[in-house]
């Protein structure tokens, strides 16, 4: 922001920069504070002491944001949410932070990611999860639009749609099988995009 107003000068060491400018570049500093750092930080006068010790004091973040962040994406589960919404705000948070600490996430470790977290047993949310989110991760909308129809054959269970057991044995969350159910009577349509070239 500072370099936007021609004031990127003002916190670099040893900068002849005017009174003006500095005062302008404090002024556009303070602005984004909060209430508690604008009274710990009101008594400096030049914008390079505010920035370095601004950077004292948050610079260690990045060692405290990496290990959470990696703590978040290594026990990370899609069926530990109510909705694919809440599992994909939670995930594109958990690689935001993975991201400002310099670590590099593409979308198809954050597709693979999401498709290893589901039960081995749970076929039939994989493939949905996959062609919801196919566009979304990978097709960036080129190629040509295919349509795609859920269905529940015969000989899979009524409760989630999935064969190799019976419906008083099934393991899949409530939550997840209503929603499910629900999809598949609205007759839901969704749009993968595949790349032609």
């Amino acid at each position: 922001m500072l370099r936007t107003k021609d004031l990127g000068d003002t916190i670099t060491e040893d900068n002849n920069s005017s009174d003006k400018d500095k005062y302008r570049a404090i002024y556009m500093m303070r602005h984004h504070f909060q209430e508690n750092l604008k009274t710990q930080y009101m008594t400096m006068e030049n914008p390079y002491d505010l920035w370095i010790a601004l950077q004292r004091r948050y610079d260690h973040q990045k060692t405290v944001l990496l290990p959470k962040a990696q703590y978040d994406w290594k026990h990370i589960r899609f069926l530990d949410y109510k909705s694919v919404d809440e599992y994909n705000s939670v995930l594109f948070r958990i690689v935001s932070l993975l991201r400002l600490c310099g670590e590099k996430v593409t979308e198809e470790e954050m597709l693979n990611k999401t498709l290893s977290t589901f039960p081995q047993t749970n076929m039939v949310l994989q493939q949905q999860y996959r062609e919801r989110n196919f566009a979304t991760y990978c097709g960036r909308g080129r190629g040509r639009s295919v349509s795609f129809k859920p269905q529940i054959k015969a000989d899979r269970c009524h409760r989630c749609g999935m064969g190799n057991h019976w419906a008083k044995n099934c393991q899949t969350p409530k939550h997840l099988c209503e929603l499910h159910m629900e999809s598949l009577k609205r007759n839901p349509e969704a749009n993968m995009v595949r790349d032609t070239g």
